[in-house]
């Protein structure tokens, strides 16, 4: 068979195709001549092109032709400049596309103005790290950027050694090309015969010798393309038709040699345009590429008028023989200039080749050919394969595995043109065929360990993504590097798998020893992890629902060390829990269980153990990994939850809120009952502390003796009860000390988030800040993202006077203890606390945003001329809050990215219950809550997996239904990844930003990338009618995110939000990631208990009236302004429901804007009729009662609809007017109550 060419007859309507690029997933990105718009071509089902299909348009902001461009290690594609664009000529902009966004699509490259000077057709070589090196349009400088930092900096200067740029000649209109060395290789066009490279490790330009002939077309300032050999040696193409080539010297510095290459064949026109050169035909701007079998395919033609070169004829150079021989056949449409052509090399082995009119842009004619080279003389040497050397030899549908090997890059960039246009293939290509029906499916590969080419036998790494689509069934897997296929290996594709969710990834040696003080050997903390298993049909795990709790499959987790053991506890959590016969996600729970504490007895202070789950089931082996920590406590410490009593580590044994009111006394503190509250509250909580400081051998039970259940220790945000009493909330930590030496300057900072948060990652620039005043003590300070404030401390003492001070200068003693003594033998407590004045309105003490006229100011204070300032209770976002204590310790100080579940100095109480009437209308058993959720991290490494909201339906009866809303984020796009992400699911789209779900089991939900701020969100489940008085429910929510062990880290990482990455904000994407798992990055948990409407209506109502005060301080472009007002939508609701009326009550920061019920008179009996004016509106009802009818008039909407209820039901109701005004309708109450009625 002879070499064969074949064009494409359907092209995407209105494109012109020129420069294309190979997608890491095997698929062709096509630019539109002169646009704005690229379309992708992906092959069919067999792998073939030509037969593929078309998408698109994807359009970046602007129009451009010839720029700087390529294929980013993690898959990302960049263009920059542009030499003709709608931006003007030769523009500096540059944009980036994302082939994995939803949709895929453009967004703008951060690039700074003083960069502007990389411009136009702007050459650009991407380097073995990943970085890009581009050249100035007008000068000799030139730059790097970091795409992973998205950082700039100008190159070649010897890190900052040389004043001036080391490059000698101008890099305009420059071929340049990768080497093996690393280094890039550049003929000065501008100084020919002259060749320079560029050296990384040393940041400089150096001589590479000259080319013993012409490659310079100088009335055109043009060269050809260049490309490396795969014995190493580069061979360069002169736009004049003369060739060279290139051969590297000992070290990357040296100079190296040129000899002289053979010329293309003669002009065959009588122009003489080239007679300088020999009259020979030539490469004014042409492209070419290294075909798999080592020969160079590229384009020449005769110089016509206009010095350029035309026809675009192909032609072979063989290195074997160095010699350049005509291509047979030629193209079917080759008529036009060489500058109009690219070539692409595929995974198949086959060049694309793409060409426009001569007169484009007035003519709008372009054509995509494909060249099939001849099998005979097609195949490349065995040593130039890629080889894989470690996969997966299981392999799940939408997981990301590592693989590794040597020459995934190839030995060359392969496909070149100049400046106008890059478009190397120097990276790997994984294909999949099925053995069995031969179908092609292209995995995605990113994350590649090197950029480099010709890498020899040292190990490369990628990660590679199964696509959803593709069908379970062996493959024979294959590594592409610019065509050359590795030898295949057999894998199995399922559409199973499994991954670990580790629920607490660091046990403390003193916890352990606790434990089994307390209740003798093992120490058993549970739950400690879950193994989710996706993909099975119940039936394939022997599963039904009555052997959930005893499943006859289930994972097995190998021991990690003697003495520690991991066993199933309690019951498989199925997501559907009807148990439908399809695949789903099931979760198994497990316990840890430590037989004693002598594991912890290693030299260092933290000791990693890696834990491996296997399942075997319907023929199919899964398996999962993680890590967990051994550390040896950190002293001093706080424990997490008590295990042994049921509470988990969001609800830490050691800490305790309470609320008191004035008169009182606990602890031996008594309240005041006259005096400001600032020196009531401080006052109380010194005396607090003293009492239980000074004898801390006694104040532990009484510490205990604190309410730990959320609806026995919830805060008050009213400042008064009922009765006009003031109420104070407080918070106390215990903090353990063991050791033989003191522990000096032991601090406790108290913060507070507005709701509940499913994020507490530790941050000392964003939610953990913290300053040392002029005394040298450590205050902590509000918690900062942007211009929001996110998380507010609190303090034994008196808070500073904002408005006249700083922040900075808060003292607060009784939270630093200069000392803590150890005790003679075990441990000794000491007890930290705070005022949490979240109930005082009249404190006006911090703005709604951090924005001022006096940068000074910012963030800390004091808050001057920066608009109306706000009280704590106008910043909470919800009747519940999250309570964080943190130990400041600088001997010991806690990890950056920690958390409450894996540091012993972070310990939380995350607040939150909601109680719902039986008997109850719709809405009143409705329970909401505001939380936020933490946007998966824009910089997340590819192969991770998006973060995920996972919730846990614990009893709640059949037919209840869950809502999320999440303003900022488009339900769409939640249901869109959901399909990607799992086998099934029972999400549901409500409106634009809001998903449902039903209540069994449990549900995961991914969560989209987003900004560094968190993600307002409202989560409101609705109890279905059968529930009766007494009965408790509760929901848990998680976020779930990813954490790695990186080969060369001895810690662990997890994916991270942009402000946590440091000052670039992104993340290290090191390929050396080997082990990945899940873990709880936080929870809350939301307690539904039953009780009576006539219970629960006044605090309800009270509960309306403060929400409503603090909504009106929530501006309408603030973050929390829609869930907000959902969120005090769905509490009017659950008044109504209850009997109240919503619209009667006012906006009031003591929780007083309630009707006096005293100002009230009641009628009972039935409705009998609705009454409505002519235009059908609602105008008021008549009740019949045992007095004869009275009429009622209201336009209310909400009592119109619980009165056609109560019409059409007969339901016997109470009807409650004002006495001023007994027609008025106030409230309508579904339910005859026992009171004596009027009328």
């Amino acid at each position: 068979m002879a070499n064969v060419w074949k064009s494409f007859t359907r092209l995407p309507v209105g494109l012109v195709p020129d420069e294309m690029l190979l997608l890491t997933d095997g698929s062709v990105f096509v630019h539109d001549a002169d646009g704005a718009d690229w379309y992708q071509l992906r092959p069919d089902s067999v792998g073939d092109y030509l037969s593929g299909t078309w998408s698109g348009p994807f359009s970046m902001a602007n129009t451009r032709e010839y720029f700087a461009s390529g294929v980013l290690r993690d898959g990302r594609v960049f263009v920059i400049g542009g030499e003709r664009s709608n931006d003007g000529g030769d523009t500096p902009k540059a944009e980036i596309f994302d082939p994995v966004a939803n949709p895929p699509g453009w967004s703008p490259i951060a690039k700074p103005a003083q960069f502007d000077w990389i411009n136009g057709d702007a050459v650009s070589c991407i380097l073995e790290d990943g970085r890009v090196l581009l050249g100035a349009l007008i000068d000799n400088r030139t730059a790097i950027w970091d795409p992973v930092t998205d950082t700039w900096i100008e190159a070649g200067l010897a890190f900052g050694m040389s004043n001036v740029p080391t490059k000698v000649s101008r890099t305009n209109e420059e071929t340049w090309t990768l080497l093996p060395d690393g280094t890039v290789l550049s003929v000065e066009v501008f100084n020919s015969p002259f060749a320079e490279k560029y050296v990384p490790s040393l940041d400089r330009w150096v001589p590479a010798s000259s080319t013993p002939s012409n490659l310079i077309f100088s009335s055109m300032s043009e060269i050809g393309p260049a490309v490396v050999l795969p014995d190493g040696r580069l061979f360069a193409i002169g736009a004049t038709g003369h060739t060279s080539l290139y051969k590297s010297g000992p070290t990357p510095s040296a100079q190296g040699t040129w000899t002289k290459g053979p010329d293309t064949p003669k002009d065959t026109t009588t122009n003489g345009f080239n007679q300088a050169n020999g009259n020979i035909q030539t490469a004014i701007d042409a492209p070419c590429c290294l075909l798999p079998n080592g020969t160079v395919l590229f384009v020449a033609g005769d110089t016509v008028a206009g010095l350029w070169s035309s026809p675009t004829r192909f032609y072979i150079f063989d290195p074997r023989t160095n010699s350049i021989s005509i291509l047979s056949p030629q193209p079917p449409s080759n008529s036009n200039f060489t500058w109009t052509a690219n070539l692409l090399v595929l995974p198949t082995g086959q060049v694309l080749f793409s060409s426009h009119d001569n007169n484009y842009p007035i003519n709008r004619i372009g054509s995509i050919s494909i060249l099939t080279v001849d099998p005979a003389i097609s195949a490349p040497k065995d040593a130039w394969r890629p080889t894989l050397t470690t996969f997966p030899t299981t392999m799940a549908t939408g997981h990301a595995y590592l693989i590794s090997g040597t020459q995934f890059n190839g030995l060359s960039q392969a496909c070149s043109y100049g400046d106008d246009g890059q478009m190397a293939t120097n990276y790997p290509i994984v294909r999949l065929t099925n053995t069995a029906n031969q179908a092609v499916f292209y995995l995605r590969s990113f994350d590649f360990s090197s950029m480099g080419i010709a890498t020899g036998n040292i190990p490369q790494t990628a990660t590679v993504q199964v696509p959803m689509n593709v069908q379970p069934g062996r493959y024979h897997m294959v590594v592409i590097a610019n065509g050359i296929p590795s030898s295949p290996v057999t894998v199995d594709v399922v559409n199973k798998g499994c991954f670990m969710l580790v629920d607490r990834g660091t046990y403390g040696q003193g916890e352990i020893r606790s434990l089994l003080n307390q209740s003798g050997p093992p120490a058993v903390i549970d739950p400690a992890l879950y193994v989710v298993v996706e993909g099975f049909k119940p039936s394939e795990l022997g599963l039904t629902s009555t052997n959930l709790a005893n499943p006859p499959i289930k994972p097995s987790i190998l021991s990690p060390v003697a003495g520690v053991s991991f066993m199933f506890s309690g019951s498989v959590a199925p997501e559907n829990n009807l148990l439908p016969p399809v695949p789903q996600r099931f979760i198994f729970p497990y316990k840890i269980v430590f037989q004693s504490d002598a594991m912890f007895n290693f030299p260092s202070t933290m000791e990693p153990l890696s834990v491996i789950a296997n399942l075997t089931a319907a023929g199919t082996l899964v398996s999962c990994s993680a890590i967990i920590d051994l550390v040896k406590n950190p002293n001093p410490f706080i424990l997490h939850g008590d295990i042994a009593h049921g509470y988990p580590w969001w609800l830490s044994t050691d800490i305790r809120v309470f609320q008191i009111k004035a008169n009182q006394t606990k602890f031996g503190a008594h309240v005041a009952n006259t005096g400001a509250a600032k020196n009531v509250a401080t006052s109380f909580i010194q005396k607090v502390l003293d009492n239980l400081n000074s004898n801390p051998g006694s104040s532990g039970p009484l510490f205990d003796a604190l309410p730990q259940g959320e609806d026995t220790s919830s805060l008050a945000l009213a400042p008064t009860d009922v009765n006009g009493v003031p109420v104070y909330n407080f918070a106390l930590a215990r903090v353990r000390y063991r050791d033989i030496i003191p522990a000096k300057n032991v601090r406790v900072f108290f913060r507070m988030w507005p709701g509940a948060q499913i994020n507490a990652a530790y941050n000392t620039s964003t939610l953990y800040r913290a300053h040392t005043n002029a005394a040298g003590q450590k205050i902590p300070l509000l918690g900062v993202v942007g211009q929001e404030i996110v998380t507010i401390p609190f303090f034994a003492s008196k808070r500073v006077d904002t408005t006249n001070v700083s922040m900075i200068t808060q003292t607060d003693a009784p939270n630093n203890r200069p000392a803590i003594k150890p005790a003679t033998i075990g441990e000794v407590d000491v007890y930290y606390g705070c005022w949490v004045d979240i109930n005082q309105p009249n404190d006006l003490i911090f703005p709604s945003r951090i924005v001022g006229p006096n940068p000074a100011n910012l963030p800390d204070g004091p808050f001057v001329n920066m608009g109306k300032l706000l009280s704590i209770q106008q910043l909470v976002r919800s009747q519940h809050q999250c309570i964080l204590a943190e130990i400041s310790f600088d001997p010991d100080p806690i990890a950056s990215n920690a958390d409450p579940s894996n540091s012993d100095k972070l310990a939380q109480r995350n607040l939150t219950f909601v109680s719902v009437p039986n008997p109850g209308l719709t809405e009143s058993r409705r329970a909401p809550q505001v939380f936020e959720v933490r946007p998966t991290p824009k910089a997340l490494a590819l192969s991770l997996k998006l973060d995920e909201l996972m919730i846990e339906w614990d009893g709640l009866p059949l037919g209840s239904v869950a809502n999320i809303y999440m303003p900022a984020v488009d339900a769409d796009e939640i249901l869109r990844l959901a399909g990607e992400m799992y086998p099934s699911n029972l999400l549901q789209k409500v409106d634009q930003h809001t998903v449902a779900c039903p209540t069994g089991g449990f549900t995961f939900i991914p969560i989209p990338p987003g900004s560094d701020l968190n993600f307002p969100a409202l989560l409101t489940v609705d109890i279905s009618p059968e529930i009766e008085k007494g009965q408790e429910f509760a929901v848990v929510v998680k976020q779930i995110t990813s954490a790695f062990r990186r080969r060369d880290l001895p810690q662990i990482s997890t994916a991270l939000s942009g402000s946590e990455l440091g000052p670039q904000g992104s993340l290290d994407e090191d390929p050396s990631i080997n082990v990945e798992w899940r873990r709880v990055l936080g929870v809350f948990r939301m307690t539904i208990p039953v009780a009576t409407k006539e219970a629960l209506l006044a605090p309800e109502e009270r509960l309306l009236s403060v929400l409503l005060w603090i909504g009106q301080s929530i501006a309408e472009d603030s973050r929390w302004h829609l869930v907000f007002q959902r969120y005090l939508e769905q509490i009017a609701g659950r008044v109504q429901d209850m009997g109240g009326d919503p619209s009667q009550i006012t906006a009031d920061p003591n929780g007083n804007g309630v009707p006096d019920r005293n100002q009230e008179v009641a009628f009972g009996g039935k409705i009998c009729r609705l009454v409505y004016d002519r235009e059908g509106h609602f105008k008021g009802f008549t009740l019949r009662t045992k007095n004869g009818d009275r009429n009622f008039h209201s336009d209310e909407r909400q009592l119109e609809s619980l009165a056609e209820r109560a019409w059409a039901r007969r339901t016997k109701v109470r009807v409650c007017a004002l006495k001023a005004d007994p027609e008025h309708v106030v409230r309508i109450e579904l339910r005859e109550p026992a009171c004596q009625l009027e009328g």
